[in-house]
């Protein structure tokens, strides 16, 4: 086949031959390799991302139960909010030394899907009675949540004597209805 040729066409021959064989064994078989496994890689790094995803939408769910729970158990009275917490502190006022004096009519608004509400409720007697019903109706009557607590000290002109006021305003929020 090559009997016609010299020692130094032969030699180039092979040279080039060598030079061309790489790269077609390259375009043929690893180039596709090569291609792979970048693809595979990117796919690792979307499925690690999936994967994050997943597990933060699972703790959102999560959340958004113990949201839905609360809001649940707070939407689920049998009266009023103001009936059900002028009940509670009466209740608890007689036992305790302390007076209802007044309640006003809520205030409300809606933000988002959700109604705030929002009670003052004014009794008199003792600081530490007080205390004492700002804890129950925070902790033991859930009633709604404390937001403020104000004192006031008034001197009584008709019989010169001190008394304290506190006015504690009680918050709830419901879903919209």
């Amino acid at each position: 086949m090559l009997k016609g040729v010299s020692n130094k066409r032969k030699f180039h021959l092979l040279m080039l031959t060598a030079g061309i064989a790489p790269l077609l064994v390259y375009w043929l078989a690893i180039s596709d390799t090569v291609t792979l496994i970048q693809e595979c890689s990117e796919l690792k790094e979307r499925y690690q991302q999936v994967g994050d995803i997943d597990m933060e939408v699972s703790g959102l769910q999560s959340q958004l139960a113990v949201v839905n729970d609360r809001l649940g158990s707070t939407n689920s009275d049998d009266g009023s909010f103001q009936t059900q917490l002028l009940a509670t502190t009466t209740e608890f006022c007689k036992s305790a030394n302390l007076e209802v004096v007044g309640m006003t009519r809520p205030r409300s608004y809606i933000e988002n899907d959700l109604v705030v509400e929002t009670i003052p409720v004014k009794v008199e007697g003792g600081f530490i009675d007080a205390v004492k019903l700002i804890q129950y109706l925070e902790t033991e009557a859930g009633v709604g949540r404390i937001i403020s607590v104000e004192y006031a000290l008034e001197r009584l002109s008709s019989s010169r004597k001190n008394v304290l006021y506190t006015t504690i305003n009680v918050q709830r929020i419901n879903k919209n209805s």
